[in-house]
């Protein structure tokens, strides 16, 4: 959280935005954003895997180590094709 200044930050690397936003006092910023412009004073609200950026990675994590239902059925569909043409030759 910005307990004292005014600047623009640049948040693209965390959430996309493609343009700086203007961050003051009492506003939150998220760790891995740049400010563009000036320096500010932050508070510490959260460290390790209690920030956001380590909420994305556990999201990407679970996501990766997960099966769609379609990847499941294409996974399946090779086997089952050679196996229809095993039993008509």
């Amino acid at each position: 959280m910005i307990v004292g200044g005014r600047a623009a930050f640049d948040e693209s690397m965390i959430t996309g935005e493609s343009r700086p936003l203007t961050r003051t006092d009492g506003d939150r910023v998220v760790a891995g954003t740049v400010s563009t412009d000036s320096s500010v004073r932050v508070r510490i609200d959260a460290v390790g895997d209690d920030t956001a950026l380590a909420g994305i990675q556990r999201l990407v994590a679970d996501v990766q180590s997960s099966q769609s239902q379609a990847q499941a059925l294409a996974d399946r569909r090779p086997t089952t094709e050679a196996t229809y043409r095993r039993r008509r030759n």
